[in-house]
């Protein structure tokens, strides 16, 4: 009796270092949270530049989720890119896409928190605002609720899921005061995810 208690302690004893030495502590985690963080500032900024290479390159190619206005889920990031009104994938003549920047734009992460659920997988729930400074005055475009999943693939981390929307509250506030809209923010289409005006171009791209 007294060796299977001790057996099955040794095995309870087995288990639990087992379990603990693959449940890394929130302090091991800190670089890859950074660098998670970092990962997602580098995403809105290819928005804000319209930096169409970029956005491919920082979501998976089996990335999936929501994105403001999805009725269905998005699989794949062919449709990731062309619900974010991006021609995708480009066709062989369209013209090399080109980076536009603007000074007077940024973007700012509130209330930023990130889970980790193994060493290669990770979740951040935060809020994401776009702003446009004019003078001293900063100004909010756009405010969203976001959930991105994080995996680390061949040592780096990449987005491979989302579920964005745009905030409620903010939308809210908006839409309870009066706004001068300028015509071409009213025939551009935006994108789904962070609010980018889209060109006549691609808005002809994709709606043929």
């Amino acid at each position: 009796m007294l060796i299977r208690f001790l057996s099955l302690s040794l095995v309870s004893l087995a288990v639990l270092i087992n379990a603990t030495a693959q449940t890394p502590s929130k302090e091991d985690r800190t670089a890859d949270a950074a660098a998670i963080r970092a990962h997602i500032g580098s995403i809105f900024q290819a928005f804000i530049d319209w930096d169409v290479d970029k956005i491919r390159a920082t979501h998976s190619e089996d990335w999936r989720g929501f994105l403001e206005g999805s009725r269905v889920p998005i699989k794949g990031i062919d449709e990731y890119m062309r619900a974010n009104g991006i021609d995708w994938p480009p066709p062989a003549n369209a013209p090399k896409s080109t980076p536009s920047p603007d000074a007077t734009r940024g973007y700012e992460m509130k209330d930023f928190d990130v889970i980790f659920y193994g060493p290669e997988l990770a979740v951040a729930s935060f809020n994401g605002e776009f702003n446009k400074k004019t003078g001293n005055i900063t100004t909010v475009t756009r405010r969203f609720r976001i959930m991105d999943v994080y995996a680390k693939r061949q040592g780096n981390w990449i987005q491979v899921a989302s579920h964005t929307v745009v905030d409620p509250a903010w939308r809210e506030e908006q839409t309870s005061q009066p706004m001068a809209i300028s015509p071409p923010t009213r025939c551009w289409p935006s994108a789904k995810r962070f609010g980018r005006p889209i060109s006549p171009t691609i808005e002809r791209r994709s709606r043929s």
